[in-house]
């Protein structure tokens, strides 16, 4: 029967799915930008919204060592590097318990136990959006950037055991000829004074996506 408690509970849960399908096609504004029977990877992701530079970049390098990502990217790095990179974290919160939801929540946040938090669990590798890492850590060099771009960033711990990751990017961005520092990291500005293609493909550009929103603002 329509009207029944097993009726409206079935009507429910065919919403919930509905809803969890269209999920990833959703912009910041989260309006629906196509629908169809099957999604393909030519439009399924928007560029603003995950770090599709990023994680070709990571994808193109093999660095190594245990990765922190944001939550909302989990299932897009999963889905593009599966097995190459283990994720920390995506939407199925539950799952990964409390410990461990806390502490991504505490370092996405950059309370003040962050980067405590960031060495209990061993972390080697951050892909963040590119205005989270705090400019004193990279001006200490605790961290060192390995690639920006307008929307996210990549950052390697300096640390003895990451030498040979700092040597891999380096060899990478020579291929490119793209000036790269083992002592500073990356530059987005000489990135893109060298070699323009590659930056365009990577989405380096003079403009930056403001953090958490869909606002684009004056770079460099």
């Amino acid at each position: 029967q329509a009207g029944t408690p097993a009726a409206v509970a079935a009507s429910l849960a065919a919403v919930a799915c509905t809803g969890a399908g269209v999920y990833p096609v959703m912009n910041y504004q989260g309006e629906l930008q196509r629908y169809r029977e099957r999604l393909t990877r030519a439009w399924d992701f928007q560029p603003a919204t995950f770090p599709i530079g990023a994680v070709r970049f990571l994808g193109a390098v093999d660095l190594t060592g245990k990765l922190f990502n944001l939550a909302d990217w989990g299932g897009y790095v999963l889905q593009e590097l599966y097995t190459k990179y283990p994720i920390f974290i995506d939407g199925r919160w539950v799952e990964v318990g409390k410990d461990v939801f806390d502490a991504s929540s505490a370092i996405t946040n950059l309370r003040p136990d962050a980067f405590e938090r960031l060495d209990a669990f061993d972390i080697d590798v951050i892909l963040m959006p590119r205005e989270w890492m705090p400019k004193e850590r990279i001006a200490s060099r605790q961290w060192l950037p390995v690639f920006e771009n307008f929307n996210a960033g990549v950052y390697v711990r300096n640390s003895p055991r990451n030498a040979e990751n700092l040597r891999r990017c380096a060899a990478y961005y020579a291929k490119f000829g793209i000036p790269f520092s083992v002592e500073s990291g990356f530059d987005e500005r000489q990135a893109y004074a060298a070699n323009r293609s590659w930056a365009s493909e990577f989405r380096v550009e003079r403009r930056h996506l403001r953090m958490r929103t869909a606002n684009m603002v004056a770079g460099w």
